[in-house]
């Protein structure tokens, strides 16, 4: 609810109510602001923008329409449904970093390498809704298992190994594709390595 993220947002700057309520910046008084975070009264429109401007957020996130607290990772978040978190971590990678990231998304063995993890992690900590998914899987590779957190050991150990095949295979292919990029580089003689078009002799 609104007055969840309010309380939110203030506690995050480190501030009371009674500190915030003294910062003429919010313009709000602090008996208003303690029932707007109690939930017992709701700001009007106007005071949801000046609340929103205040810390820096959209109002769609104070009112629950985004999950995203600025206009900018909103419109990333509509194209790719990352988090705030993510798209803060995204955005603390160096070129080189961004670069890697990059080639291994590109990279067609990628796909399967996700479905594994996911899977993989899904089996190392599954909540109640992924054990509806996760059991069957495991009574599928070893039907004898008789209690389900045997079953959960034996798929966690099963995904494992899929995820560490779906990385080999990944790093294959990116190895390959960098071998290929150095190959076809200009030497600086004009060649290019691994296809002269000189004959040595």
């Amino acid at each position: 609810m609104i007055g969840d993220k309010i309380k939110l947002l203030r506690e995050a700057k480190g501030l009371t109510q009674q500190q915030i309520a003294q910062d003429p910046a919010f313009g709000i008084k602090q008996g208003t602001l303690s029932a707007y975070e109690r939930n017992a009264r709701e700001p009007n429109i106007e005071t949801i923008r000046r609340i929103a401007e205040y810390f820096g957020v959209t109002s769609d996130y104070l009112i629950g329409i985004s999950e995203h607290q600025t206009a900018e990772y909103d419109a990333v978040g509509k194209v790719i449904p990352l988090s705030d978190d993510a798209i803060d971590a995204l955005r603390g990678y160096d070129a080189a970093e961004l670069s890697t990231i990059s080639s291994v998304l590109s990279a067609s063995a990628a796909t399967e390498f996700f479905e594994d993890l996911r899977a993989y992690v899904m089996a190392c900590s599954p909540g109640p809704e992924d054990l509806a998914e996760l059991l069957p899987m495991a009574d599928h590779i070893n039907r004898s298992a008789s209690a389900d957190h045997v079953a959960l050991e034996m798929l966690t150990s099963y995904k494992r190994k899929l995820l560490d095949r779906a990385l080999d295979e990944l790093c294959e292919e990116l190895t390959a594709a960098a071998d290929l990029s150095t190959s076809t580089k200009p030497t600086k003689g004009g060649e290019r390595h691994g296809n002269s078009s000189k004959t040595r002799r």
